[in-house]
């Protein structure tokens, strides 16, 4: 792809380069890490529990530098709560902040698993707001294997 990124955060598994103020690049530490995450966040995306997906598997030109990204893809960004991902920056993710979304996360796990998966790491890290028609949607934004996993009928 000739896509540039530049560096924004990085969760357990997995890098996040932002592209302009819409798209973002998830980076994995392998090409089927990629495509696991590739393919449950599609399906999610389908039923707005996941931010949309918008290209294949592939590799991005990382900013200033010639050096390309691991295996990913781009995606919608969504909205964080409190700081995102794993680390605290900003102290409020560890007081009250959690309580409050207790409920909300958990209605996106139920209608999760109504698609035959398990949102198994579900917390506000994990979870962000992306707009459909004109109204915040609370989505799942951490769709690797360490977080949701798929059941086989």
């Amino acid at each position: 792809m000739a896509i540039v990124g530049n560096y924004n955060n990085c969760g357990s598994r997995s890098a996040f380069y932002v592209i302009d103020n819409e798209r973002g690049f998830k980076d994995f530490e392998s090409k089927e890490d990629a495509e696991y995450a590739h393919y449950v966040q599609s399906k999610l995306a389908t039923y707005n529990l996941a931010p949309r997906v918008l290209s294949d598997i592939g590799k991005i030109r990382l900013r200033d530098s010639l050096e390309l990204s691991g295996w990913g893809y781009i995606t919608e960004i969504a909205e964080m709560i409190g700081c995102g991902g794993n680390d605290c920056c900003c102290g409020e993710c560890d007081g009250d902040l959690p309580f409050i979304y207790k409920n909300k996360i958990g209605k996106l796990i139920g209608k999760i698993e109504k698609l035959d998966m398990e949102f198994m790491d579900a917390h506000i890290g994990n979870v962000g707001y992306v707009r459909r028609n004109g109204k915040r949607v609370l989505v799942c934004i951490d769709c690797g294997q360490e977080s949701v996993s798929v059941w086989i009928s």
